[in-house]
């Protein structure tokens, strides 16, 4: 599917689509009362940075993700927002800091 421009225009057009937003070693992430939520929809990942790279991930319970790659200087304010963080991926896994049905996604992401 990634080869087929047409289908990912589609999948781009999906209200429900989530990304992964990722800039250099950084992942940001949206505090809520439960933890943290790696999700972001594409109006908020688009209000974070200009994006220099956006990836089709694929498809989870049918519902598009992509990975959305900034400059790594637009996370760095994050690290001290208090709606939003942003840390490497080794501390997110190791901390436990999102599920783990989001690791394999935010790892290629980075990629």
């Amino acid at each position: 599917m990634r080869a087929d421009a047409a289908a990912l225009a589609r999948l781009a057009e999906d209200k429900r689509a989530g990304c992964y937003v990722i800039g250099g070693e950084l992942v940001a992430m949206k505090r809520s009362r439960d933890g943290f939520d790696p999700l972001f929809s594409q109006s908020e990942a688009r209000a974070l940075g200009e994006a220099r790279e956006i990836v089709f991930l694929g498809l989870m319970d049918e519902v598009p993700r992509f990975g959305v790659g900034l400059n790594p200087e637009s996370l760095v304010p994050l690290k001290t927002h208090h709606q939003l963080t942003a840390t490497d991926l080794r501390a997110l896994a190791a901390n436990g800091l999102v599920a783990a049905v989001h690791l394999a996604p935010i790892s290629e992401a980075k990629d």
